[in-house]
């Protein structure tokens, strides 16, 4: 039970690390970068930028989401098998 505890409160402080970069990582993706080009010569407005940048967002905390799940699901499994 006790490492049942450790592994889950790790996994959730590393979330919440993660999850303070996302917008510093959405930013510095190439799709992003190309759509702040595209607005600092008025091609695309700062609506369509803010949305894509916040969808930019939304996928890479999606993508670190499905891989930490993955990640615990088999920690946890592991561990479990030994306990009993």
């Amino acid at each position: 039970m006790a490492l049942y505890m450790i592994g889950f409160i790790s996994y959730a402080a590393t979330l919440v690390l993660y999850a303070a970069n996302f917008p510093r990582l959405a930013r510095n993706t190439r799709h992003t970068r190309d759509l702040r080009e595209k607005y600092d010569c008025g091609e695309i407005s700062a609506e369509v930028y803010e949305r894509e940048e916040s969808l930019e967002k939304n996928r890479i905390s999606n993508i670190s989401t499905v891989r930490a799940s993955f990640a615990a699901q088999r920690s946890f499994l592991l561990i479990g098998d030994n306990v009993i």
